[in-house]
């Protein structure tokens, strides 16, 4: 009878330990996963399809974002086209008159619509332009949680970086930072932001910087303390008045360290932060979104940074493109997707909510809203590691 229990007590710790295993090895390989974009299931054979699409734009355009989406959503287009979904597509600009953006969108309700425009041009609507795009159907893709359109027939398509931000932030705190320094610069100016968001979150900021030119590893060397370690060190030595070898300590206060900067910048940074002695530190990364910065398919200089962007910007591959052909814009992206949205809202088999990883990211639809969650990853060995949405 002992033995029996012995033999079964062995039984129970053999399951247990197979199961922690399992249960490792899977989480180890869902955080080592290759990042993705899949094609969704939808079927094409479908009355409901649009048969007319509008494409709605602005002709304010500093940093060529319209030129890029439309390009995404063409090449998507021309994709559905080889397998026999050929809308009409009316593509349709808005222009400023005295300041304001007018328009004359009569006869569309009837169309489905994409809505795509600048911020600042949502602003400037006129009431008339504002009253005619609220009862159109379809998609408006909005970057600051712009609330105007919430009950209209327009669904939000949000994508706004305040919102990658607020991820990048959890996920330090739940790998156990606390105790941060914050980097902006002239394009971000978000320190305030960070440091509100990071607060809330239950961290501390016990510095914060922006970097204004190339004097990075000043920057840095200040930050950590290892100006003031130098200091002390040229005091004791005249005090002592004899030559002293010495290694500058940085501050150990500090456990992470968040950028909110361009991505040369961040090259720059992270190689001045480990000459100063802070490789053990965990770098976080949120780069801007202004200009038309791309991540490089080996990012040597980015070494050991988890960054937080869309899928198509951190370099995920799609078998349909030729690479040499586009660029890693994220306007691009979002124009690829908005065509698979059309899709998937027109598919009755998919209407009530789906979800499937996009160029922009990981897109749900669920109780009438659409979700946008951009990926996290970090760089090892030069390459992109998943670690999650």
């Amino acid at each position: 009878m002992i033995h029996l229990n012995q033999l079964l007590l062995i039984l129970i710790s053999l399951v247990i330990f197979v199961g922690c295993a399992t249960s490792s090895l899977s989480s180890q390989y869902i955080q080592n996963q290759k990042i993705t974009i899949e094609k969704p299931q939808i079927t094409l054979k479908n009355n409901n399809l649009p048969k007319t699409i509008n494409v709605i734009f602005s002709e304010e355009d500093n940093n060529h974002s319209t030129k890029k989406f439309l390009e995404g959503f063409s090449m998507n287009y021309f994709y559905y086209k080889k397998l026999y979904y050929i809308p009409k597509i009316n593509f349709i600009e808005l222009v400023k008159e005295g300041g304001k953006t007018v328009c004359s969108l009569r006869n569309l309700s009837k169309n489905y619509s994409i809505v795509f425009l600048d911020p600042e041009v949502l602003e400037t609507l006129d009431t008339e332009c504002f009253n005619t795009l609220d009862k159109l159907n379809g998609i408006i893709v909005v970057s600051n949680n712009e609330t105007r359109f919430k009950n209209s027939s327009l669904i939000p398509f949000n994508a706004d970086r305040k919102n990658d931000l607020h991820s990048l932030l959890s996920l330090a705190k739940q790998e156990g930072k606390i105790n941060s320094i914050i980097i902006d610069d002239l394009s971000t100016n978000e320190i305030t932001r960070i440091s509100k968001i990071w607060r809330e979150l239950g961290g501390k900021v016990i510095d914060s910087k922006t970097s204004t030119g190339s004097q990075n590893e000043k920057l840095i060397s200040e930050l950590l303390g290892i100006e003031d370690s130098r200091l002390r060190s040229r005091k004791l030595a005249r005090v002592l008045s004899v030559p002293l070898e010495t290694i500058p300590r940085r501050r150990l206060d500090i456990d992470s360290i968040i950028l909110s900067v361009s991505i040369s910048r961040a090259r720059s940074l992270k190689p001045a932060l480990e000459y100063n002695f802070g490789e053990s530190i965990s770098v976080y990364l949120l780069s801007n979104w202004i200009n038309n910065e791309t991540y490089l398919k080996k990012e040597i200089d980015l070494e050991g940074i988890t960054v937080i962007d869309m899928p198509w910007v951190l370099n995920a591959s799609v078998n349909e493109l030729s690479e040499k052909k586009n660029t890693r814009s994220r306007s691009f992206a979002i124009g690829y997707d908005m065509f698979e949205l059309i899709l998937l809202l027109n598919n009755n088999a998919n209407q009530r909510s789906f979800q499937y990883t996009g160029m922009s990211g990981k897109i749900s639809f669920n109780q009438g809203k659409l979700n946008r969650k951009s990926i996290k990853a970090r760089i090892e060995e030069s390459n992109y590691r998943a670690l999650g949405y």
